[in-house]
């Protein structure tokens, strides 16, 4: 229904669980730019406000000692100090995940991770950050250069026209002679640089692998998420130990 602008500033909203007037006199003004009545805007936005509603009232429990409403990011009990074991949870990044995996399409990739709502609870958060980092982070190893692949070709065929000049100077019948040698040593290396040249241009033409180029064109969509994500995460989490884990997730995405 919307746009992915406005999607975004939705989501941005969102983050503290509620829309205010200033932020939706804004989603509103960039939904009639695009055509959208003010009416359906407010329909639409209050729905998405009910829905974290009850996500967050079912990340709600009940003190096992005092039977008192504690919520899901407590580890024990503000009312009578009991310890609460943490309630298993659908994985947020496991859902998310599912639902990436039925579809290719990179843009529907990109608008299913700009739609998904931000996790609840404290494992939640923490789950999610720590399982999409490597999704922020752009990949390609050393063999996923095009100058390396470029020297990789050439040093192979030239070892393997190299093995063969020598196996035919060797051989008492032949009449190889040192300046056949070298010009074949010559031949063998610019054949090489030719067809590694080929392989090189060919390769940083299509941008290297196909995995390797999809997975890198997702990386801002990702790291887009998690820095959304992650604002929650410092609203929510409290203890230093949980700053500490923000703090490390922070630095592996952005690095620094």
């Amino acid at each position: 229904m919307f746009s992915k602008r406005i999607e975004e500033v939705i989501q941005a909203s969102l983050v503290d669980g509620v829309i205010s007037d200033k932020e939706r006199q804004v989603i509103k003004h960039l939904a009639q730019q695009e055509g959208i009545d003010g009416d359906t805007v407010d329909v639409l936005l209050d729905a998405r406000i009910q829905e974290l509603t009850a996500q967050h009232k079912a990340a709600q429990r009940v003190c096992p000692r005092c039977g008192a409403s504690i919520d899901a990011f407590s580890a024990t009990c503000p009312y009578c100090g009991q310890e609460v074991a943490q309630r298993s949870a659908v994985s947020s990044m496991r859902e998310l995940n599912a639902k990436l995996s039925r579809v290719s399409d990179l843009e529907q990739r990109r608008n299913i991770i700009t739609s998904f709502p931000v996790p609840n609870t404290r494992e939640d958060l923490l789950e999610f950050l720590s399982l999409s980092a490597a999704n922020a982070k752009k990949t390609g190893g050393l063999l996923d250069k095009p100058i390396v692949r470029f020297l990789l070709v050439i040093a192979a065929f030239w070892l393997v026209f190299f093995f063969i000049s020598i196996a035919g100077k060797k051989d008492p019948e032949s009449t190889f002679n040192d300046y056949t040698f070298s010009g074949l040593l010559f031949m063998d290396l610019a054949m090489a640089f030719i067809v590694g040249s080929w392989f090189a241009l060919r390769y940083a033409k299509k941008g290297g692998s196909k995995e390797v180029k999809e997975h890198n064109e997702m990386v801002g969509t990702w790291r887009t998420k998690i820095d959304q994500v992650m604002t929650k995460a410092r609203l929510s989490l409290r203890s230093g130990e949980d700053i500490d884990v923000l703090d490390r997730l922070q630095r592996e995405v952005h690095g620094k």
